[in-house]
């Protein structure tokens, strides 16, 4: 099983990390408010779906969910 760390991350840093493609980003909202406004590079994930989170999640580098 890997290891799961939890770490708050700042906005500047997480704009430089996506920039630089060493992290994705999931917004767990819900898929409407999504579509209305999200962080560029964003994927829609909502949290009511989370069950099917495991087959979708790519494991090849950091996630940070919003």
């Amino acid at each position: 099983m890997t290891e799961m760390v939890v770490r708050r991350v700042s906005a500047q840093d997480l704009k430089r990390r996506m920039d630089a493609g060493e992290v994705l980003v999931f917004d767990v909202r819900k898929k409407e408010v999504f579509d209305q406004e999200h962080v560029k590079g964003a994927r829609s994930l909502p949290i009511k779906e989370r069950a099917t989170w495991a087959q979708e999640i790519p494991r090849d580098r950091p996630i940070v969910f919003y």
